[in-house]
């Protein structure tokens, strides 16, 4: 299961856009091998530090061809335990309740640091 999380922001200018390309995928060691190199998408995942099996994918990429916006998508992903026996619909609604305050602060705190650094 997964609670995903996606904003879009705006920048001042097609400048600050290719700005937060650079700064997420440095383009010196694209250069010598393509030919104006270009970030379309950048995933970074990380491991979970709650009590549930999963991961956490922040993908950031260019949603606008004229450089008008960035976007930003987390998909905070919950993974059954391979050793519990299926479980159904209102186990899984029992985790996104319980868990949904704790992603909505992880997630705003993860989209809050992308855009400071860019």
């Amino acid at each position: 299961m997964g609670i995903n999380w996606w904003v879009i922001c705006t920048v001042d200018d097609v400048e600050q856009w290719h700005a937060a390309g650079h700064k997420l995928a440095p383009k010196e060691i694209w250069s010598p091998v393509l030919k104006q190199p270009g970030l379309r998408a950048i995933t970074i995942s990380g491991e979970r530090e709650d009590e549930y099996t999963g991961y956490i994918n922040v993908t950031v990429e260019p949603c606008q061809p004229n450089g008008s916006g960035i976007s930003i998508r987390v998909n905070d992903h919950y993974q059954i335990k391979e050793d519990k026996p299926a479980i159904g619909a209102a186990d899984i609604m029992d985790i996104l309740v319980k868990s949904w305050p704790a992603s909505d602060s992880r997630s705003s705190k993860i989209i809050e640091a992308v855009v400071k650094s860019i």
